[in-house]
């Protein structure tokens, strides 16, 4: 797979609308809601900055971008999510996907090149 800022931006939208999909938990929504807004900043920021040359706060970006994913990630299988999204299957598929772009966030991380498209 390709790792790009468009990709990137992608997955974690749909990730957001596919939790929004499975539940209609408050609680649950609130406690990953979090994350999933501050990854969707970072990965237009890092972008953003990476347009303007700056390979080094781009990269922090994308780091942060990971630290969101896993932090969805451990509240999806923490009790909140066990409650929230009571389908087992559903649950893991979710952590699953916060896992796949944490780990294609890592690997944007460590390829980028600033300006975009140098």
């Amino acid at each position: 797979m390709d790792a790009t800022f468009g990709v990137l931006a992608c997955r974690v939208a749909a990730l957001q609308l596919r939790t929004d999909y499975v539940t209609d938990d408050q609680a649950f929504l609130d406690a990953v809601s979090d994350a999933m807004v501050k990854a969707e900043l970072a990965t237009s920021d890092a972008e953003a900055v990476c347009a303007g040359g700056d390979r080094k706060t781009a990269r922090r970006a994308l780091k942060s971008v990971g630290k969101q994913m896993s932090r969805f990630a451990k509240r999806t299988g923490a009790k909140v999510g066990r409650l929230g999204v009571p389908d087992a299957t559903v649950r893991n598929a979710l952590i699953t996907d916060a896992r796949t772009i944490r780990s294609l966030a890592k690997t944007l991380r460590k390829e980028v090149t600033c300006p975009v498209g140098s």
